[in-house]
């Protein structure tokens, strides 16, 4: 999915009349803030002319914003539902953690050996090597649902609903899912061989992993979608140096996979540049 400027107008102009012409003919859209300008994106390029057409009008006067007499009365969906069937992806991640959560809190160790990074056998763990080769791949990414407390959970869980659905709407929920699933795989991959311990979870590295792509598109490749506030990644890297100098590790008394969310971050990284490249070159196309 690609979106295309329709044009940028002074930040006074109320575009009320746009807005509920797009919504009463489900024109996907977008209003963002950039440079003290509004900007008005759509997906569908034969509705580009058509509301530029529009805005002149609307700049000139001809068009204003009439509220209707009476209010129209519509069934809403309830917000669950509706976010359910907009955001799959997003939702399977997130109930993924809650059941990973629980099995940590039951302590439920039959689920927790399947879900660990390397697989158990008697009272040891097998190797990588030996896991791999036992066609156990998907432990590679299992370790990323495992979350070892209400703090963990809740944290990650907030930041992969308000980032994921970002680039769930973008690439669409089974890219989504497969970007995730790489983010997973550094971040876990990344901890595993830096600590030598299977001892560790949670959705962190995605996490990172997704400032990480949102950070380089922002600056490489802008896209309305993930216009973040700068202040938000500049958070996330600090609270990530924050994480790794032990402060928290020596005032919390838990430990914190900070391999995890440094490899995610790179993988994201990459994945984001890839993703400014082909969009770069796609603009040049058109």
């Amino acid at each position: 999915m690609s979106w295309l400027k329709v044009a940028e107008v002074e930040l006074d102009l109320d575009l009320s009349p746009l807005v509920q012409f797009l919504r009463e003919h489900d024109l996907v859209h977008r209003i963002s803030e950039e440079r003290g300008q509004q900007v008005v994106w759509v997906i569908d390029a034969d509705a580009v002319a058509p509301l530029q057409g529009m805005l002149g009008k609307i700049q000139s006067g001809d068009i204003q914003f009439k509220r209707p007499s009476t209010p129209v009365t519509k069934p809403v969906p309830l917000g669950i539902i509706a976010n359910l069937k907009s955001f799959p992806a997003t939702f399977a991640l997130l109930m993924f953690s809650l059941i990973g959560f629980t099995v940590v809190e039951l302590n439920s160790i039959y689920f927790i050996d399947w879900l660990i990074f390397l697989q158990p056998q008697g009272n040891q763990l097998l190797g990588l090597g030996e896991t791999l080769s036992n066609g156990q791949f998907w432990r590679l990414i299992t370790p990323a649902f495992l979350h070892f407390g209400i703090f963990h959970i809740v944290f990650n869980g907030l930041w992969v609903w308000d980032l994921g659905r970002r680039l769930e709407t973008l690439q669409g929920a089974w890219p989504y899912l497969i970007t995730v699933a790489v983010m997973a795989v550094a971040g876990n991959v990344s901890q595993y061989f830096w600590s030598g311990s299977a001892n560790f979870g949670g959705m962190s590295g995605v996490v990172y992993g997704l400032v990480g792509y949102i950070a380089v598109r922002k600056y490489c490749a802008p896209e309305p979608l993930l216009n973040i506030p700068t202040g938000i990644i500049i958070f996330m890297l600090a609270w990530l140096l924050i994480c790794m100098s032990g402060a928290l590790e020596l005032l919390m008394g838990v430990g914190i996979a900070n391999s995890a969310h440094v490899g995610g971050l790179i993988a994201g990284m990459f994945i984001g540049a890839l993703a400014s490249l082909r969009a770069r070159m796609k603009n040049i196309k058109d």
